[in-house]
């Protein structure tokens, strides 16, 4: 019996619509690698400022900026009167420098005996002072953040804050402190954040990367979450649909186990003639773990 032309049709526009959802998540890959490269240019420019900014001054370099009785000092940004500029460009440069990340000038010395000494006999010392630099370990520390920061600029799809605080010392691979583990990966997956899945691809972290419960994004994607295009997004740039959580489940049975069928119908389009995908039951994977569960209490046994 020949197909009918509504059942045609119907073909057409279903094979049109993936068309178009596969466009779509080109395009934000496309989008994605721009926003990469602005924010790389922009963290090379600033990088470049602060090279400037610690370079060894000599007579052909412009370091200070005359306006009329007082002195721009470059290095703390400060206007200084001119006869004091000498003494204060020499205990500046010893005592302020900036950060590498972001350019900020900083106070190197830590509070002690002998600064706050220095501070009360000398004028400039005391200008440095009242200006309230940020000590450069306190900057780095407070720019770091802490997982909770960068969960909230996941969310806010801030990828050039996330990526001031990784280049203050954050690690790409920091994890929750709650019992799943999730990393950075899983939270962008959970969120939808396509282009800041991007972005930590981007900075080396692994696309199968594991949270405690041995879930990669794609488990999260498969789950309650249902995010049709998150999955096709995620297998596109080389999740592995093989892999098994803690409890054994691959990704195809986390979405059976949430009766997400188009999910299931997607993996079942990629994985023609592959038995383990298209045969794999619930019924059957529970029946495989029961056994093992069995020799396992046997052995203690």
């Amino acid at each position: 019996m020949k197909p009918s032309k509504s059942s045609k049709l119907h073909k057409y526009i279903k094979d049109l619509e993936d068309e178009n959802s596969d466009l779509k998540t080109q395009l934000m890959e496309a989008q994605a690698i721009i926003a990469s490269l602005h924010q790389e240019n922009h963290a090379l420019s600033k990088r470049l400022n602060s090279y400037k900014g610690n370079a060894i001054f000599d007579s052909a370099c412009t370091f200070i900026t005359n306006q009329g009785f007082s002195t721009q000092c470059e290095n703390c940004y400060q206007d200084i009167q001119s006869e004091n500029l000498e003494s204060h460009l020499s205990l500046c440069l010893s005592m302020i420098t900036h950060c590498s990340a972001c350019n900020e000038p900083l106070l190197i010395m830590k509070p002690s005996e002998n600064y706050e000494n220095i501070i009360k006999n000398d004028t400039n010392a005391l200008l440095l002072a009242d200006m309230n630099f940020t000590y450069i370990e306190s900057h780095m520390i407070n720019e770091k953040g802490n997982i909770d920061d960068m969960m909230i600029d996941i969310e806010k799809n801030n990828i050039q804050k996330l990526d001031l605080r990784l280049a203050h010392g954050a690690s790409i691979e920091e994890k929750t402190c709650d019992s799943n583990k999730n990393s950075l990966l899983h939270i962008a997956a959970k969120m939808g954040k396509r282009e800041m899945i991007q972005y930590i691809l981007s900075k080396g972290l692994d696309i199968n990367t594991r949270n405690e419960f041995g879930e990669t994004a794609l488990h999260v994607a498969c789950g309650k979450v249902k995010d049709l295009s998150m999955i096709k997004f995620l297998v596109s740039k080389g999740a592995d649909i093989e892999i098994c959580n803690s409890i054994g489940d691959t990704c195809v049975e986390v979405a059976q186990r949430n009766s997400f069928h188009e999910a299931i119908l997607y993996f079942q389009r990629r994985s023609v003639g592959k038995t383990r995908l298209l045969g794999s039951s619930i019924g059957f994977r529970n029946s495989q773990k029961k056994i093992s569960m069995v020799e396992t209490k046997n052995e203690l046994l």
